[in-house]
């Protein structure tokens, strides 16, 4: 529990004992635990909300998105693999850009 043995326990009890007298123990007992109830819980919450992620992973999380205007064209022609302009048009094999027909 917590890394410490039975005699370092036994000294943290003695100290808490000391500090909060013998009537305020029970209470300080009950808190100790509802804390950690609590917390146990957000830990149980958050776990369940890492594994659906996990196992149900967000369909627009695979690809990115066209129209995303935050996007760099540099990560666009990385993630697509089609080479694109400054602006993120796509650009033709001879660096022009359009969709590679000539005018």
């Amino acid at each position: 529990m917590f890394g410490i043995g039975g005699f370092e326990f036994l000294i943290i009890c003695l100290f808490a004992f000391l500090i909060f007298g013998p009537e305020k123990m029970p209470q300080v007992g009950r808190a100790i635990g509802r804390a950690i109830r609590q917390l146990r819980d957000v830990q149980a919450e958050v776990n369940r909300a890492l594994q659906g992620e996990i196992s149900e992973p967000s369909e627009t999380d695979d690809e990115p998105s066209e129209t995303d205007a935050s996007t760099s064209p540099e990560v666009r022609q990385v993630a697509t693999g089609t080479p694109v302009t400054d602006d993120g048009t796509p650009r033709d094999d001879e660096g022009r850009k359009g969709d590679g027909q000539d005018a």
